[in-house]
């Protein structure tokens, strides 16, 4: 699917009279990009190219002069509205439809300037998209010879959309319940209206299948987007952002991220920058300059452990880290965590190393009663997981953190208010 050029267009008409229409993906996702190319072709369409990065649509559409362009309009390399200008300036012909997670104003918005440009914006796509929401916008671009006959596969209503979730955590001191000043983001893939794969495990599946860069693109995009529009309404959480080794081993991600977060008007010192402990110790200074210049520019700084972070303490004094997150979900096969002391020793050593340095630790994953007790014994400052409370949508997760209302356990009550044991 996606041929490289117009050479393989295909004329459906043995008279001559009728070509397939052609079209070009421009979307820096490659899974929702590979999504719309097999609904178009089933359509009827003919995919010439798909491009992952803005500043390559321009010059494409100028050689393949596609029929139709679905153009994502945040991408690396130029925005849509860059893309837009660039395309009125070559006087391209084609009927555009502008895609974006960002809300329907923002899409109108473009799609105006884009018709100022001279160009034929003829709909929008709100991401996650539904492939009946494509067919929808590709249908009327469908020039196809009206006696033609063409059978459509079956496909499923399936919402191939993937999103970004929040997951809060509560403060294990004498903090109040409802004091939930920080959110982390997760993605979740959602299909026939329910949640498939989400959290790690979809971060691991996105690692071995070649996408997490993209994944991470994702999740940073739509996270900021959701953190611009809360701040609108007065709800300032501190978010937490998992960031590829891929993209954390780049130099410019302290530019791409200060540029991104200026963009949306939003302070740095709101985001948390997530670094796994396992690419830090792999190549300590390259990504040690990274998370420096990061700090610099306002970011916050968390290290992901898994295990008590033995490789991580030595290199405490060198990095540049406001948190420490300590992954539990490998303890939640153990029996009798609680009574484990050789273990709790290990993560309290975290914990009382972390606390002299002024860095608060957090525990995640914390999935089970057993792991939240352990927690509170290893001296935590903060817990997250299913126990306190699973990822939400936007919506859902501002509603839940304005009101306070949790579902904790009695354990948790009592520790969140300072009466635990």
């Amino acid at each position: 699917m996606g041929a490289n050029s117009n050479d393989d267009v295909v004329n459906d008409d043995p008279g001559g009279a009728t070509k397939a229409p052609t079209l070009i993906v421009a979307d820096d996702e490659a899974e929702i990009a590979e999504v719309i190319e097999t609904v178009a072709e089933d359509m009827g369409f003919v995919v010439v190219s798909s491009i992952h990065e803005g500043s390559a649509v321009a010059a494409t559409a100028e050689r393949l002069r596609p029929d139709v362009i679905l153009l994502d309009l945040v991408m690396p390399g130029a925005d849509g509205v860059e893309v837009l200008r660039s395309l009125g300036e070559m006087n391209c012909q084609a009927s555009i439809v502008l895609m974006s997670g960002m809300d329907q104003r923002t899409l109108d918005s473009v799609g105006a300037l884009g018709k100022d440009h001279k160009l034929k914006i003829t709909s929008t796509l709100t991401k996650p998209m539904t492939i009946e929401a494509i067919e929808a916008a590709l249908s009327p671009l469908l020039k196809l010879r009206a006696s033609r006959l063409y059978e459509k596969k079956a496909v499923p209503e399936i919402n191939y959309g993937l999103r970004a979730l929040f997951q809060p955590d509560v403060p294990l001191d004498n903090e109040p319940v409802h004091a939930l000043q920080r959110l982390s983001v997760s993605p979740g893939w959602k299909l026939d209206g329910q949640e498939i794969i989400s959290g790690t495990e979809l971060v691991e599946w996105a690692a071995q299948q070649g996408f997490a860069k993209g994944l991470t693109n994702m999740l940073v995009c739509q996270g900021l987007e959701t953190q611009r529009l809360w701040a609108k309404q007065g709800f300032e959480p501190l978010l937490s952002m998992h960031i590829n080794a891929e993209l954390l081993h780049e130099l410019s991600l302290p530019d791409i991220l200060a540029n991104a977060v200026d963009k949306w008007q939003l302070p740095p010192n709101r985001i948390i920058v997530e670094a796994p402990e396992s690419d830090i110790v792999g190549s300590p200074d390259h990504v040690i300059d990274v998370l420096s210049r990061l700090r610099l520019k306002g970011f916050k700084i968390a290290i992901c452990v898994k295990g008590s972070g033995d490789a991580i303490l030595p290199m405490l004094a060198r990095l540049p880290v406001d948190e420490l997150v300590a992954d539990l979900l490998p303890l939640m096969d153990k029996s009798l965590i609680g009574a484990d002391m050789e273990l709790e020793f290990q993560y309290s050593s975290l914990t009382s190393l972390a606390a002299k340095k002024g860095i608060v630790t957090c525990a995640r994953n914390v999935d089970s009663e057993a792991l939240l007790d352990f927690a509170r014994q290893c001296q935590f400052k903060r817990v997250q997981g299913a126990q306190i409370c699973r990822p939400l949508p936007a919506d859902e997760i501002e509603a839940l953190c304005k009101s306070g209302r949790l579902e904790l356990t009695a354990f948790n009550r009592k520790a969140a208010n300072g009466t635990g044991s």
